[in-house]
């Protein structure tokens, strides 16, 4: 839940009138950035969350407020739950909170809620105006909310496709990586992936999102491992160590002299060693066929089958364990986000949201995307350029004294990611693409751009 202070009662279209004209002045000031004239100060309360007693402790972490037009960012330390900001530029603001509680910590803050795990908290706000103007207290309150620290992650996501040597799109060699994060081997028995539901680039909410997020997430379609989750133990998976879901299990490495190479990619990845292969009815998955040393993921469902399992490049991903029969699940359509009369109509999964391991949203950078996902899930998505070729990678908190790497996990994947890949696709080898490598220089703790 985000609570906004606005002391601005004009009209809507006013208010619009002068969001274009204050982005449009603030422009301006970026070329007179030294200008004492253009600072202002900014306060953000941070309410601890709501199911918290009033009596626990005022949170205390990080706040930070990013300028949008500018591209400026400040952080400053909450004391009392208030962080001020003394000296920032007008202009329209995100803001984002992400701290956490260690089990301890939060048994004391919240002994009710206490379940003994380390806690993340988040909130954020978008579209926040600061601007210079006498009487006008720039103020916003940001209620957080609060998750599990989770043990398993989705650490890499390459899903923006690539060139093949004709120089074409193409986006048969895709796959997602889910990591152990922890000191123990788990066990993936019946586990599901998951796309979360609503047209990615509407600049309509998603109408499942708007009535349920604090409930649940709808998804679009849903792969499931075998077994069932925490009866059998067919699939483990080692401390520090990921699997790969491929949506083809193929090597798109190929001399550009080989016969068919104008379809394949000499600067690409070798997917033939995935460990799952996603089954699909969709042109793209029957492209290349099945890889029958590869085990299939099989879809337990889909509403757009044809449109190919967990094929977008702006999507959000879900990952979650139930024992239940997923096809007896309750189902609800987006009426809103889908302008085409058939698409509103695709029934989408209820998935609660007590379930979900973790979730991420991946964004274009400049495009419209409307959120599907309650911030204790992902407080906010991770960018890149609309460039194929670009790949999400979890970035590295810490290597352990064994050599295990600790990825971070602050359920705001625009912290916990970044997007690793070239401004220039006709210039890139692929490297950066190799599965199961968490050695990349932009993901190591400490890492400056």
């Amino acid at each position: 839940m985000i609570i906004y202070d606005i002391t601005n009662n004009k009209s809507k279209m006013n208010k619009v009138i002068k969001l274009a004209a204050l982005a449009a002045a603030f422009l301006s000031f970026a070329a007179c950035e030294k200008k004492d004239d253009n600072n202002v100060s900014m306060t953000v309360n941070v309410i601890m969350p709501s199911d918290f007693p009033e009596s626990s402790p005022s949170y205390s972490g990080d706040v930070t407020i990013t300028n949008t037009t500018m591209g400026k960012t400040y952080t400053v330390k909450a004391v009392n739950g208030v962080a001020k900001f003394d000296k920032v530029y007008q202009g329209i603001y995100e803001i984002l909170v992400s701290g956490s509680m260690t089990a301890d910590e939060f048994k004391s803050a919240a002994p009710e809620l206490a379940n003994g795990y380390d806690i993340l908290l988040n909130g954020n706000a978008s579209d926040v105006q600061v601007i210079k103007e006498d009487g006008k207290v720039n103020s916003a309150d940001i209620q957080l909310v609060w998750s599990v620290k989770s043990e398993l992650l989705i650490s890499r996501m390459y899903t923006n496709g690539t060139k093949n040597n004709a120089g074409r799109s193409v986006n048969y060699p895709k796959y997602w990586e889910i990591y152990n994060n922890t000191d123990n081997t788990l066990y993936l028995d019946g586990l599901c992936i998951a796309q979360a539901h609503g047209n990615s680039t509407s600049k309509n909410p998603c109408e499942l999102y708007t009535k349920y997020q604090n409930e649940a997430t709808y998804a679009s379609r849903i792969a499931r491992l075998d077994g069932t989750h925490g009866v059998t133990q067919n699939i483990p998976l080692e401390a520090g160590k990921s699997i790969v879901i491929a949506w083809n299990a193929h090597n798109f490495i190929v001399p550009e002299d080989t016969e068919g190479a104008q379809d394949k990619c000499t600067m690409n990845v070798d997917l033939s060693g995935a460990d799952y292969e996603i089954e699909s009815t969709a042109y793209f998955w029957n492209k290349y066929g099945d890889n029958t040393n590869v085990p299939n993921l099989k879809a337990v469902y889909d509403c757009m089958p044809t449109a190919g399992f967990l094929q977008m490049g702006q999507a959000v991903f879900i990952f979650f364990a139930t024992e239940d029969e997923i096809d007896g699940w309750e189902t609800g359509t987006d009426a809103t986000s889908y302008t085409i009369a058939s698409q509103q109509n695709l029934p989408a999964k209820r998935v609660p949201n007590s379930i979900v391991i973790d979730a991420v949203e991946t964004t274009t950078t400049g495009a419209a995307q409307q959120k599907r996902i309650p911030d204790a899930l992902d407080a906010k998505g991770i960018e890149s350029l609309w460039n194929m070729g670009y790949i999400f990678d979890r970035k590295v908190q810490y290597v352990a004294a064994d050599g295990r790497k600790v990825l971070l996990d602050t359920n705001n994947s625009s912290n916990d990611f970044v997007a690793v890949g070239s401004s220039d696709p006709e210039n890139y080898d692929g490297s950066h693409l190799v599965i199961k490598n968490y050695d990349a220089p932009e993901i190591q703790p400490g890492h400056k751009k």
